[in-house]
């Protein structure tokens, strides 16, 4: 199997794969590799917080030359995997010499596979780029190819809970890295004080009580597989109630904008959580902690939405606030705008480089002694 998440987040998802029961994962570059039986391969997809999906290595060849991949494409018995009435669209990560464009590539794998069925039923699956049966991966680096079968479907950052959000929302599964990175357990108290839509609240409720993100869910791409096994399933949405936690938790939303609150407090009821999360409109500045101590984990509006004098100043008065007011929390900020970030007037005490989408960002913890 291949994890895929973000850049950053490597090493927090192979330990979350190890305690969700994988043996050995290796790291790579924005990906997990390791096995899984059927019941491991449900399983992660249910409860990982922070990867992205989920794929099946389903045949890796060498080639010498454009036709070695349509070649190789052709001795894999697709036969065995895809229904003739069944649909499917192949993704591409392509870096070879062979092909001028990862379209021709795509084509050549294409017509490897539906000129197998033809030969076979006189008949072939049809391509669907929206909402296919089946979604395989074309990996080729210079001459090695892999090729995967995805057992995700939608990504798994899209967990369900979202009925509307706010302008670039941070990613559910940076969020709950961050929240992981940062060593947040359910019995710290917990403060967003620029919560837009709620998802780092979200998050952490979901981790403090064990719910698996993937609860709200109806389908998985290894549904459609030959040998999904419903039982397996079953078994495995069977200890989402097994694992659930009833704890009591001290989490804390806060925003300047009374629409983000609204937001963020329409996805919080959809998920019967607003008791568990305090939600109050509020400027950061103008905030009284409401615990001694705890943690503070905050993304601020990046510098294309306030001209650049007035983020500075405003980073600068984010950390004179901190300094002043918190005591005793860790804060944890994550931001594109490394310029205005050098204001915070704070010597922080980690660095990580993470990404929220396409946007590289640090995320700087500081100890407010």
């Amino acid at each position: 199997m291949l994890a895929k998440t973000m850049a950053g987040l490597e090493q927090p998802l192979a330990d979350e794969l190890v305690e969700l029961g994988v043996k050995d994962p290796v790291i790579g570059n924005r990906a997990i590799t390791f096995k899984a039986n059927h019941e491991l391969t449900y399983k992660v997809n249910l409860w990982s917080r922070l990867a992205l999906r989920f794929l099946r290595k389903v045949d890796e060849f060498t080639i010498s030359d454009a036709q070695g991949l349509y070649d190789g494409m052709g001795k894999t018995p697709w036969f065995k995997i895809i229904g003739v009435d069944q649909t499917f669209r192949i993704d591409n990560t392509i870096s070879s010499d062979f092909f001028n464009s990862p379209l021709y590539a795509v084509q050549l794998a294409k017509d490897a596979i539906v000129d197998q069925f033809r030969r076979r039923f006189n008949k072939r699956p049809s391509i669907e780029k929206e909402y296919p049966d089946f979604t395989l991966l074309l990996a080729i680096k210079q001459n090695h190819c892999t090729v995967y079968l995805d057992s995700t479907g939608d990504a798994l950052f899209k967990r369900g809970y979202r009925i509307s959000t706010v302008a670039a929302p941070i990613n559910e599964v940076l969020a709950a890295g961050i929240l992981r990175i940062s060593g947040w357990k359910p019995e710290i108290p917990l403060i967003d004080p620029m919560c837009g839509s709620g998802t780092f609240p979200v998050e952490a409720a979901l981790m403090g009580m064990n719910i698996p993100p993937g609860f709200k869910r109806n389908h998985f791409g290894f549904m459609k597989w030959p040998d999904f096994q419903t039982m397996a399933w079953k078994k495995c949405k069977a200890g989402i109630f097994r694992e659930q936690k009833d704890v009591e938790l001290a989490i804390y939303g806060y925003d300047v904008s009374k629409r983000n609150l609204e937001i963020a407090k329409e996805n919080i009821r959809l998920l019967r959580m607003h008791k568990d999360i305090h939600l109050e409109h509020m400027d950061f500045l103008q905030l009284d902690p409401p615990e001694p101590n705890g943690i503070i984990i905050m993304n601020p509006p990046y510098g294309e939405r306030l001209i650049k004098e007035n983020m500075q100043a405003f980073y600068r008065n984010i950390g004179d606030t901190l300094k002043k007011k918190f005591q005793g929390y860790t804060a944890w900020i994550v931001s594109s705008d490394m310029d205005s970030l050098k204001h915070i007037g704070l010597k922080p005490s980690s660095k990580h480089t993470v990404f929220n989408g396409k946007l590289e960002c640090k995320l700087l913890s500081f100890k407010l002694y």
